[in-house]
């Protein structure tokens, strides 16, 4: 305990609660237990006391927390346990006593992590960077990081800021993913008879379940809620050691006590680190991470503990084996001895090679050979067989028992033994081929030598004839006969050389006779050179002979080209004299071409001239055979080209007078045609004419402009034109021409005088047409205004103000228009009348008349028509406001109508969905009121206003006032409707919204009854009550929606009291359920509250005796300070022990009350137990205040003893020390010394207190401290002389070091000396510094001046004898360096000049090159002049000086003697040196002709096209090398054997044998290229053969595929790759053939592989066969469905526009008047028309094409049926829509006639009855007038009458078409309107009903 209180954890009542359904921590507290230094295991022993204890309790209670498993963590508490078991796992594996506390903090820096990576991989991992910052972190988690990468560990989204940041869930993946990497990924299983392996998870579970298998109630499916109950953790750990648990105790059901065995048993028995605790695993569903990387530990251990066991079973086999071993081993010895033995013996016999000469003697030894093989050895491989098998057995037993393999004796081994056997069968194989080739040999030699006689004797002839054939030269006289004789002399080549072979065959025999030394050799030698010599000399007469020929051909060819050459210049000389120079230009360019090509030929021909001559020169240039005089063939070619020169004259000549003769005749036609264009222009420039409207002037003036330009572009050719005649003017007439200077000089004149008069004429006539276009424009912009004015007045003029509003519209919206146009045309009319002045010229006539007049008569009726337009839009806007009016009437009356319906007809729904959308719709409704109730006041505004001026009455139909009675009631009516729908919804929602309280009420009482299984401990208990603080929120807002929908109901029961049962009755399920609720809950918090009062309890009472415990060991302990800062920090400690019991006290009593609480009125043993405790809790307590105040006055009487004895001491001992100190203090001798005196000093000065007896000890410390002072500079000073001193003593000696004489590493004495002189320079300014300290030092301390000068001469003297010894050993060491060089130089000459004269006293002249000697005796001799100088150099009292010159005198006379002997030995050398020369260039070529014999004989001609070529490459290469070395063997060859006196120069008999092996080098390899060639050829055409077939391969898919395209676009592409690919396949045809006729060219050529050749060039056309009838199948395929596509595209275009055609022929338009009627009718006409040809011809189209492909048999011939019948269908239903619609508007259009023309012939009635007059006339004269006026009135109501019954028969005529008129009566309405305002359009009947249209509306 060591007297000190320990640190006591903090308040256990105060510590906070964990979070909802976590188990409570109680790590603090053990880790509080732990500060205390109580033993683990106690602290363990305590934890399962507690556990237990919460057992009993548990039971005490009633089962209060039931069997039930503990519930798992939630998902958010599953990181705190990874976290736990991680942090565990990674202390487990960390070296070097690392520890880890905290995760996620522990880990940023990377250190840690990098450890733990190093001690998990074996690896050395880089360093890590020191240091704290976040820079140093992010590299040393980096680094681990890139190791983790390199390891192929896949890191997803953790970088190494994340882990530096401390991200939790970052943080445990990595370390997730490490567990994985080093500890889990290498887990793999072997399971089932198929051996399949698992890794992983997958076979660690595997394992589980093996291990696991068998034992009851466990059963292992995952790594979570397998594991909860712990049965299946002691099954593991019992199936490895059955002796550490009893697992037939444990009970699923007490699952903490079976995790709480395992996991401690692991720990202590195995080692397993305790990664879990208890209360992880056995919650619902524990983390599986966590529990798999246990049982991964639990598996490594488990494994190592396997292969242990597996080790000891194997040692009991050895021993027993051992005796069998050694006995198999010595007969193995013994039989492989007498094998060795006899195999010994028979390759004496075998290897004998002396073999009879004989055929006799050769069959008698291969019998005895036979008999060898089939008696003597059999057995004897048995014997070696059973011996492998015995030494099999041997090693296959040692190496069973893990024994020292046996090793056979040396030559006994099974190698040796084998080595030995196949050196018997070599032997045996020799023997065999050497009896049967010698026998083989001596009979091929006989028949061979028969062979070789008689083709010699057939080659002797036939050389012998070619030679008299040869002999003849009859040649002939001309061209054709030498090249006659030349054709036949070369096919008698081509037989020569093509016998070559034969007599090389006849001398390749002899060699091969030679080489097996025939006996009669030397009769077959000399026949054989027989044959060669006449075939050289036949070889020889067929070249003298061919260059005969060649010049007589030759000669030949030149005279042909002579006379050829002649006679073509003959007639080119009678062409260029002609007179013929043109009569015209045509002419001239015709003769200027032909020259021209005259020119060329006679260019062409000079190449020919120079080329006859330089063959002629070297015809007669070469020596030799001539066929004729040489003068006579020079004369004729210097003939040949002086008439080529004559020739070349007259050609330039008559080039000169044709162009002379081209330049007139190009002038006289170009002025000719300048003539006739001038005259044509001025031609039009003075024509009259001036157009008679405006586009013809405007049309002659841009002819006009077109002339300028022309004259303007023709006044520079024209100058040049006349320029040109001037020229030729000047150069006058040519010979044989006749005088063109008065045709040229007339030309020029007119020409000039033309071109002079045509500007005038240009400007005259455009001021003519420039006036006349005005005119014209002026008026025809009075025509254009008078025609529109005059369509303006009937515009404004009609009486119709319309029918209705869009009509009347129509009139004011043109009207407007009209005006706005009537306002833009007045300023163009006054600008037109100001432009219209008479002409002011008097030769521009006035081609427009009287157009002022017309001017001012357009204005006038311009403002008439402003005035009319006016009045007639207030007209129309008069009428345009009424027919509004009366059409926002009738809306508003027909929108009123359909709302009402609507509304009568709706009843209120009882489903709130109806509700909500009735409501939606009553919604949508209000809008539409407010816009009709300002609609329909607007109608009222409009009917009550009074008539407008300039209204025609009558004109107008009235409008009907609207109907507000009606209109108030439909406002009612949508009232009422509104409130009994609101009313209804109102009654709904109240429905819902109980509905919805009341599920809410039961959700939140099964979440109060869910909560009774859980909360088995306080942490569960706490969450729970956290859960029902929420709920009791959740109770306070369900309340107060209680409380509204209380009120809603008491609002509703009394706005409806019919409903108020039915609101009741929902208001009182309501307090049922919130009764029910209200009571679950308390209920549940009173329960909850009591379960927390007890654990509460329980915790803070063990809590308390606990500490109780703690303090009372501390309080009562009986140890007593040893010192005053012992007894100070125990009484602090002990008082603070007493601020914490105080702090205690509340808890005690707390707890005492709280215990008394819990057992009132309990009597079960339990509650007595509790008494107990209680009782000593308060005996605890009080006997620890008793211990407290008892060590508490202990302790202040130790403190005060202490303070006591403290200030005793001090007191005695501080005055006589210093005093002493300063009395005795001595000067120190050394530097370190002083320096610590002077601190000392220091210190004692600052510390030292005021006083009376202070202040004189202060008075001699400080004088002291001065000499103290003094002395440090003193020291330093001297220390820094010793050292100095000390130095220079050391290199004295090496200074004063003369070793060096008559040493050998002068060298390196020199380099010691060089850096002692510069080490000595270099410390020379530390002696300076240090006699400078030593001045300033005497200066400062005049008392050690003394002291301070003695050390500075000492130091000067010493430095000066150092240098002084340095000087002269430097001195010394140089003569001593120069005298050793001399010396060496003189014993290596010595040396060399002993070798030369050995080398020349032997004699001895090399037998190769490089042995040669190269003398360098001028090099040598330099050498000695150079140490004779250096000898001089030497001192002259140097010890070595005379020796080193006599040694250079010496060397001087040798070299004098050494002159003669090696000039002499220098001719000796270089004559061995030509010959070794000639015989290594010799043997190179010999050597290099053998290397290459092996790739011209080779027969491997390769198996593909590339060894091929690589194979032809190579011999090329070859035959390229026997190019290049031809010229340096034939020089060898050549140049022969040098003579020479050398010994031994004779060369052996080799110039033969390279000429023969040369010759024959080059045979083999033309040979092996005619050979590779054919080969190539035949590797080429498999290559093209395998090209095509794989070609036509790759197309014949493409000809087979299936597929269709799904249109027409589609199949037109697949129509046009197959036509593409059957264009390629026709192109490639000719490959396919060219292959073909490739492989029977070859077949009949020869060709080794011709057969097999011609066979693949069959198969390749029968596939290209085959692949054509395809290609004709698929394109019928592809044609039939495209034409189907077409098809399928021209119905869909043809029904869409039968469709479009419908819509138009269903309308049910029919016009509005006549004028209507009668333009939809011609429409319509021509719409039909249209439709019956354009479509006919379609639908013919159509039906043609599918009718072709029904025909055809195409596979979709059935739907194509199917569209023709549904097409045909569609037509008749068009045209029958089309007559019906023709029927109905021409119905339409006699209706509208007649009523036009009654109402037509009403108006006239009208007006007549107007016109009636009343008054009967004054007198006669008026009453006859009014008799005859009557008469007039009469006779035109008899015309009005018949006009009347004419309209009477037409209405008879259309009663037929009553039907149809009174349709369109009820269509038109009795007011004309629109049928489009009061009838939506009708759509076109269906597909499916197009037989009958539908009726139109009555």
């Amino acid at each position: 305990m060591g007297g000190t209180p320990p640190k006591f954890p903090p308040k256990p009542l105060n510590r906070p609660n964990p979070p909802p359904g976590q188990p409570p921590d109680h790590s603090n507290l053990w880790v509080g237990f732990g500060g205390f230094g109580w033993d683990l295991g106690i602290l363990g022993g305590i934890r399962v006391v507690w556990r237990g204890f919460g057992g009993v309790l548990r039971g005490v209670l009633g089962g209060f927390w039931g069997s039930l498993t503990p519930p798992g963590p939630p998902p958010d508490e599953r990181e705190a346990v990874q976290k736990k078991t991680f942090t565990k796992w990674v202390n487990s594996h960390l070296a070097g006593g690392s520890h880890l506390g905290d995760l996620y903090s522990d880990l940023r820096d990377g250190r840690l992590l990098l450890r733990l990576l190093e001690g998990l991989s074996g690896e050395t991992l880089p360093r890590p960077t020191r240091g704290r910052m976040r820079i140093h972190c992010l590299e040393n988690v980096e680094k681990a990081l890139r190791f983790l990468r390199e390891q192929r560990v896949h890191l997803e989204n953790v970088g190494s800021h994340d882990i530096v940041d401390g991200n939790p869930r970052l943080t445990l993946g990595l370390v997730w993913t490490i567990i994985l990497r080093f500890q889990i990924q290498d887990i793999s299983v072997e399971t089932g008879d198929t051996r399949e392996r698992k890794s992983a998870k997958d076979a660690l579970l595997a394992w589980c379940q093996m291990k696991t298998a068998g034992y009851p109630n466990v059963n292992v499916q995952n790594f979570t809620t397998s594991w909860r109950d712990g049965l299946a953790f002691c099954a593991l750990i019992h199936r490895h050691r059955p002796e550490l648990l009893d697992v037939a105790s444990l009970r699923g059901a007490n699952a903490l006590h079976n995790l709480q065995s395992a996991f401690a048993v692991a720990e202590r028995e195995l080692g397993v680190t305790r990664l879990l605790d208890p209360e992880d695993v056995a919650v619902e569903q524990p983390d599986e991470r966590s529990v798999l990387t246990y049982v991964a530990a639990l598996y490594h251990h488990f494994s190592r503990m396997k292969a242990l066991a597996v080790e000891g079973k194997r040692v009991g086999k050895v021993l027993e084996a051992a005796r069998e071993a050694e006995g198999l081993a010595g007969r193995y010895e013994a039989q492989a001895a007498e094998l060795l033995g006899w195999i010994q013996r028979s390759l004496l016999l075998l290897t004998d090679r002396r073999l009879p000469r004989g055929i006799p003697g050769l069959q008698g030894q291969l019998q005895a050979f036979s008999a060898y093989r089939t008696t003597e050895k059999p057995p004897r491989f048995e014997d070696k067989g059973s011996l492998e098998v015995l030494l099999f057995s041997l090693r296959s037993r040692l190496r069973a028992n893990n024994q020292r393999q046996f090793v056979p004796r040396e030559g006994t081994h099974s190698a040796d033994i084998n080595r030995a056997w196949e050196r018997l069968e070599k032997a045996e194989h020799g023997r065999e081929l050497a009896l049967r080739s010698e026998l083989l040999r001596q009979q091929h030699l006989e028949q061979l030598a028969a062979r070789f006689h008689r083709k010699a004797a057939l080659r002797e002839s036939w050389l012998g004839d070619n030679q008299r054939l040869v002999a003849q030269d009859n040649f002939g006289g001309s061209l054709g006969g030498v090249e006659a004789a030349l054709r036949k002399h070369e096919a008698i080549e081509s037989d020569i050389a093509a016998y070559g072979s034969r007599v090389r065959a006849v001398t390749a025999v002899a060699a091969e006779l030679e080489a097996e030394r025939y006996h009669d050799m030397g009769g077959i030698a000399t026949r054989r050179d027989h044959v060669v010599s006449l075939w050289e000399a036949l070889r020889a007469q067929v070249a003298a002979r061919r260059e005969r020929l060649r010049a007589h051909l030759e000669l030949q060819r030149l005279l042909r080209d002579l006379e050829h050459l002649m006679g073509w210049m003959e007639e080119m000389e009678v062409r260029l004299q002609s007179r013929d120079f043109g009569q015209h230009l045509s002419q001239v360019d015709d003769l200027l071409q032909i020259h021209a090509l005259v020119e060329g030929d006679v260019a062409a021909q000079a190449e020919r001239v120079r080329s006859v001559g330089a063959a002629a020169e070297r015809f007669l240039g070469e020596g030799g055979y001539r066929p004729c005089p040489p003068e006579q063939l020079r004369a004729r070619v210097a003939a040949l080209e002086l008439r080529y020169r004559g020739l070349s004259a007259l050609s330039g000549q008559r080039r000169l007078r044709l162009e002379r003769s081209r330049r007139l005749w190009k002038f006289l036609w170009d002025a000719g045609e300048e003539e006739a264009w001038m005259r044509e222009q001025e031609r039009l420039l003075r024509c009259p004419e001036l157009g008679r409207d405006l586009p013809g002037a405007l049309r002659m003036l841009s002819q006009l402009e077109a002339i300028r330009g022309a004259l303007g572009g023709r006044a520079g050719p024209l100058e040049q034109l006349l320029e040109r005649g001037r020229e030729l003017l000047a150069q006058g007439p040519s010979p044989g021409c006749p005088d063109p200077a008065a045709a040229v000089s007339r030309r020029i004149r007119e020409l000039e005088s033309l071109w002079a008069a045509l500007p005038a004429l240009a400007r005259a006539r455009e001021r003519r047409l420039r006036a006349a276009a005005g005119r014209f424009q002026l008026d025809a912009e009075a025509a254009e205004a008078e025609a529109w004015l005059a369509a303006a007045a009937r515009r404004v003029a009609g009486p119709e103000l319309g029918h209705d509003e869009r009509s009347a519209g129509m009139l004011e919206r043109r009207l407007r228009e009209l005006q706005d146009e009537i306002r833009r045309r007045g300023p163009a009319l006054a600008a037109l009348r100001e432009q219209a002045l008479p002409a002011d010229a008097a030769d521009l006539p006035d081609v427009v008349p009287g157009l002022a007049e017309r001017l001012a008569e357009l204005e006038r009726r311009h403002r008439e028509l402003e005035a009319r337009a006016e009045l007639r839009r207030l007209e129309l806007r008069d009428a345009l406001g009424l027919f509004a009016a009366r059409s926002e009437a009738d809306a508003c009356a027909l929108w009123v109508g359909e709302r009402e319906q609507w509304l009568l007809s709706m009843e209120i729904p009882e489903r709130i969905e109806d509700l909500e959308v009735v409501q939606q719709r009553f919604e949508t409704l209000e809008p539409e009121l407010a816009a009709l109730a300002a609609r329909v006041a607007s109608v009222g505004r409009v009917t009550q206003e009074p008539g407008r001026p300039g209204h025609s009455p009558g004109s107008v139909p009235p409008c009907p006032d609207p109907a507000r009675a009606r209109w108030e009631r439909f406002r009612a009516l949508c009232e009422r409707k509104k409130a009994a729908l609101t009313a209804a919804l109102n009654i709904q929602n109240f429905r819902l919204e109980c509905h919805e309280t009341r599920g809410w009420m039961r959700e939140k009482t099964a979440a109060i009854e869910a909560t009774r299984a859980l909360g088995r401990d306080l942490a569960g208990i706490t969450a729970l009550q956290g859960k029902l603080s929420g709920m009791g929120r959740d109770l306070d807002a369900i309340q107060g929606k209680l409380r509204e929908l209380r009120a809603e109901g008491e609002k509703l029961q009394g706005e409806q009291p019919e409903r108020a049962p039915e609101i009741r009755e929902g208001l009182a399920g309501l307090e049922a359920e919130w009764d029910a609720l209200r009571r679950c809950h308390r209920s549940r918090e009173e329960s909850l509250g009591q379960a927390r009062r007890l654990q509460g309890f329980l915790r803070d009472l063990a809590a308390l005796q606990a500490w109780l415990s703690r303090t009372r060991a501390a309080a009562g302990s009986e140890d007593v300070p040893a010192s005053l800062a012992e007894a100070e920090g125990s009484l602090r400690q002990h008082e603070s022990l007493r601020t914490e019991i105080s702090h205690y006290g509340a808890d005690y009593r707390s707890a005492r009350s709280a215990g008394r609480e819990v057992t009132r009125g309990q009597t079960d043993p339990q509650s007595l137990s509790l008494l107990q405790r209680l009782e000593a809790l308060d005996a605890d307590w009080e006997e620890l205040g008793r211990v407290w105040e008892k060590r508490q006055r202990l302790l202040a009487q130790a403190v005060a003893f202490h303070v006591f004895l403290r200030d005793a001491k001090q007191v005695e001992g501080t005055l006589g020390k210093q005093e002493h100190t300063l009395a005795h203090t001595e000067m120190p001798g050394t530097v370190p010394g002083a320096e610590a005196a002077v601190r000392r000093l220091e210190e004692f000065l600052a510390a030292l207190d005021t006083g009376a007896e202070r202040v004189r000890i202060r008075e001699s410390a400080q004088e002291l401290l001065g000499r103290l002072r003094d002395n440090w500079e003193l020291q330093k000073f001297l220390q820094d002389g010793q050292e100095l001193t000390l130095w220079l003593n050391e290199k004295l000696p090496v200074a004063r070091d003369v070793s060096y004489e008559g040493t050998r590493d002068l060298q390196g004495k020199w380099q010691k000396h060089q850096a002692f002189a510069a080490e000595l320079a270099a410390n020379r300014g530390w002696l300076e510094a240090l006699e400078k300290d030593g001045e300033q030092l005497a200066r400062a301390r005049p008392a050690l001046a003394g002291q301070v000068t003695a050390p500075r001469q000492e130091l000067r003297a010493l430095w000066a004898q150092v240098e002084a010894a340095a000087a002269a050993k430097g001195r010394g060491l140089a003569e001593a360096a120069r005298a050793e060089s001399c010396a060496q130089a003189c014993a290596g000459l010595r040396s060399w000049l002993a070798g030369v004269r050995a080398q020349l006293r032997s004699g001895h002249c090399g037998q190769d090159l490089t042995s040669l000697l190269e003398t360098q005796a001028a090099l040598r001799e330099q050498e000695v002049g150079a140490l004779r100088a250096q000898a001089g150099g030497l001192s002259p009292g140097h010890p070595r000086s005379a020796g080193v010159q006599e040694q250079v005198r010496d060397l001087e006379q040798q070299f004098r003697e050494l002159r003669e002997p090696l000039q002499e030995r220098g001719r000796s050398l270089a004559a061995a040196r030509e010959l070794h020369q000639f015989r290594r260039d010799l043997e190179d070529e010999l050597l290099w002709v053998q290397e290459r014999q092996a790739l011209a004989v080779s027969t491997d001609h390769g198996k593909d096209l590339p060894s091929v070529q690589l194979l032809l490459q190579k011999n090329e290469t070859l035959q390229k090398e026997l190019q290049g070395r031809e010229r340096r063997v034939t020089e060898l060859l050549e140049r022969g054997v040098p003579g020479s006196g050398v010994p031994g120069s004779g060369v052996p008999g080799g110039v033969p044998a390279l000429r023969e092996a040369w010759r024959e080098l080059r045979a083999q390899a033309a040979r092996r290229q005619r050979s590779l060639e054919a080969a190539l050829a035949a590797q080429r055409f498999l290559r093209d053969a395998a090209a095509a077939e794989a070609w036509l391969g790759e197309r014949e898919l493409h000809m087979l595929a299936q597929d269709k395209a799904k249109d027409e676009p589609g199949a037109q592409a697949m129509l046009s790759r197959h036509l593409g690919l059957e264009q390629e396949l026709r192109d490639y045809g000719g490959t396919v053939e060219l292959l073909a006729e490739q492989g029977r060219a070859m077949a009949a050529s020869g060709h080794p592989d011709g057969e097999r050749l011609r066979a693949r060039a069959a198969q390749v056309q029968r596939l290209y066969a085959g692949l054509c009838h395809l290609a004709g199948e698929r394109r019928a395929t592809l044609q039939g469905h495209h034409r189907l596509c077409q098809l399928r595209r021209d119905l869909d275009d043809l029904e869409q526009w039968i469709s479009e055609r419908e819509v138009v022929a269903a309308s049910r338009e029919l016009g509005q008047d006549f004028e209507h009627v009668t333009l939809l009718r011609d429409k319509f006409r021509e719409f039909s028309r249209d439709t019956g040809g354009l479509g006919q011809e379609r639908v013919d189209a159509a039906n043609a094409a599918a009718a072709a492909l029904i025909a055809g048999g195409h596979p979709e011939r059935a739907a194509v049926a199917q569209w023709q019948a549904g097409l045909n269908e569609a037509w008749a239903e068009l045209l029958e829509l089309v007559a019906t619609r023709a029927q109905e508007l021409a119905a339409a259009h006699d209706l509208q006639r007649f009523r036009r023309d009654a109402r037509q012939v009403l108006a006239q009635l009208r007006d007549k009855a107007r016109q009636v007059p009343e008054e009967l006339g004054r007198d006669l004269r008026a009453a006859e007038g009014l008799e005859r006026q009557h008469r007039a009135f009469e006779h035109d109501v008899q015309a009005l009458s018949a006009q009347v019954r004419g309209h009477g028969g037409r209405r008879e005529g259309q009663g037929r078409d009553r039907p149809r008129c009174s349709r369109w009566l009820g269509l038109g309405g009795p007011r004309g309107v629109s049928p489009a305002r009061t009838q939506p359009p009708l759509s076109p009947p269906p597909r499916g009903d197009r037989s009958r249209p539908r009726p139109l509306p009555a």
